[in-house]
C-alpha cells in the first residue's frame, strides 16, 4: 500500500522549518543527532539535503526584498520648484521642461530667481515624467466654468463671396492667421459687454490679443489694423469663422481689394477648421480673463493692460509644441509632439523674416524680465476679478 503524503505549500514549509526545526538543529551538538534531524526534515518537507543545509546556514531572512532608492527630489526641492512653477504661470510639465532649459540661465543671471547650485543641478536633470508626478500632487480639483457662443449669422450672399479654407495644417510659412472672438457677457448675452479678439499665427503660434467694446464691423476692423501694426512679420492671410463680426461689408471689401492678403473663412459648424484659435480661446483668454461679465470702462482699460503684458509673455517666454502626424505602414496615424519652442524662436527661424526684424526682436527680448512680467499679470488678474463685483 502506497503511503499518503501531505504536500505543503511553500509558505507552510517556511514556517514549519524555521519555527520547529531551525532552533532545535542549532541546539544539537552531536553529528549523529544532526544527521538524524536532516533525514527527518527531508522526509517531512520533501526538500533536497543541500537545500536544507543552505537554509540552515542562511537563517530566517526576508523573502521579499524591497529595493528602495535614495530620494533625490525631496520636500525642499519640491517647495522651490513649486515657487518657480507658480511664477511661470502653471505651465504643463512638457512646456515647463522646455521653459527651464531655455530661460533658467537668464533668470539666474538677472537675479529674478535665486537658488542653490544643488537645486540648479537637480532642475537641469529632472525629466518630464518626474515633473508630471510632482505637479500631479500639487494640482487641486477646480470647477471649470463654461461659456457659450454669441456668433451671429451672416447674409448668405455675402458669405458665399468669401472662399473657404480647410488646409490650415499644411501651411509652412509665417503670416497665415486664424482668428476668433470671445464674449465677456457672463451668463446673459445682453449688450453692451466687452469682447476679446484672438489672432494666432498657424506656423509659429504667435498670439495677438485685443479687447473691443462691441463686436461690430467697425470695432473688429480697427482691431485688425492695430494687430497688424504690431506683427513682426508680413500679414498673408486671415481665416475667421462665419459670424457677422468677421463676414461683413467693411472687412470683406477691404481685404478683397487689398493685394497680398487672403481673406477666407472656415466651414459652418466645423470648429475644428480653426482648431488652433479655438484652443487658445480656452488656454489664454478664458484662463487669464475668466467667464465673468465685463462692461465698464475700468474693466476695458485693465484688460488692455493685461493683454499688453500677456502678449509679451506668451510670444517671448512660453514654449509651445507642434504636433506632426505621420502614417504608419499598417495605415494608422501617429501623432508626435515636437520639443517645446517659443513663438519668438520660431519667428527667428523662419526664412521669410528679415534680418532687421530679427535684430529688433532680440533687442526687445533683452529688455523683458519674465518673472516680473508674470507678477504684473497676476496682479492685474486679481484687480480684474474684483472690478465687477
Amino acid at each position: 500500500m502506497i503511503p499518503y503524503v501531505v504536500r505543503m505549500v511553500m509558505q507552510t514549509k517556511h514556517e514549519v522549518f524555521f519555527q520547529r526545526y531551525y532552533p532545535r538543529y542549532h541546539a544539537l551538538h552531536s553529528k549523529r543527532e544532526k544527521t538524524a534531524m536532516l533525514s527527518e526534515i527531508q522526509q517531512v518537507l520533501l526538500c533536497s539535503r543541500k537545500h536544507i543545509l543552505k537554509k540552515l546556514r542562511e537563517g530566517p531572512k526576508c523573502r521579499f526584498k524591497t529595493h528602495t532608492r535614495k530620494k533625490i527630489y525631496d520636500h525642499e526641492f519640491c517647495t522651490k520648484l513649486f515657487e518657480l512653477w507658480e511664477s511661470s504661470g502653471y505651465m504643463c510639465a512638457e512646456l515647463f521642461h522646455s521653459f527651464v532649459h531655455s530661460e533658467l540661465a537668464a533668470l539666474l543671471h538677472t537675479k529674478q530667481f535665486i537658488c542653490s547650485i544643488f537645486f540648479k543641478r537637480k532642475l537641469e536633470l529632472v525629466s518630464i515624467g518626474t515633473l508630471k508626478r510632482i505637479f500631479a500632487k500639487a494640482k487641486k480639483s477646480r470647477n471649470i466654468a463654461k461659456g457659450f457662443s454669441t456668433t451671429r449669422t451672416t447674409p448668405r450672399g455675402l458669405k458665399l463671396s468669401v472662399a473657404i479654407r480647410t488646409n490650415n495644417w499644411d501651411i509652412q510659412t509665417v503670416g497665415w492667421h486664424e482668428t476668433d472672438y470671445v464674449a465677456h457677457c457672463g451668463h446673459v448675452a445682453v449688450a453692451p459687454y466687452l469682447c476679446s479678439l484672438n489672432f494666432v499665427d498657424i506656423k509659429t503660434k504667435w498670439c495677438s490679443l485685443e479687447v473691443v467694446k462691441r463686436a461690430n464691423q467697425q470695432e473688429i476692423f480697427q482691431a485688425f489694423q492695430r494687430i497688424e501694426s504690431r506683427l513682426p512679420y508680413k500679414l498673408r492671410g486671415i481665416n475667421p469663422d462665419n459670424g457677422s463680426e468677421f463676414i461683413n461689408h467693411m472687412v470683406v471689401k477691404y481685404y478683397q481689394n487689398r493685394d497680398g492678403v487672403e481673406y477666407t473663412r472656415s466651414r459652418a459648424y466645423r470648429k475644428n477648421d480653426n482648431a488652433l484659435v479655438e484652443r487658445k480661446n480656452c488656454t489664454v483668454i478664458r484662463k487669464y480673463v475668466g467667464y465673468k461679465r465685463y462692461e465698464s470702462e475700468e474693466a476695458f482699460e485693465m484688460i488692455q493692460c493685461l493683454y499688453a503684458r500677456l502678449e509679451i509673455f506668451l510670444n517671448f517666454f512660453q514654449p509651445t509644441q507642434v504636433v506632426t502626424v505621420y502614417e504608419l505602414p499598417n495605415g494608422k496615424l501617429r501623432h508626435k509632439r515636437s520639443k517645446g519652442k517659443t513663438p519668438y524662436r520660431m519667428v527667428l527661424g523662419d526664412e521669410t523674416v528679415s534680418k532687421e526684424v530679427t535684430l529688433s526682436l532680440r533687442a526687445r527680448k533683452c529688455t523683458y524680465r519674465v518673472l516680473e512680467l508674470v507678477q504684473d499679470i497676476q496682479q492685474l488678474q486679481e484687480k480684474l476679478k474684483g472690478s465687477e463685483n
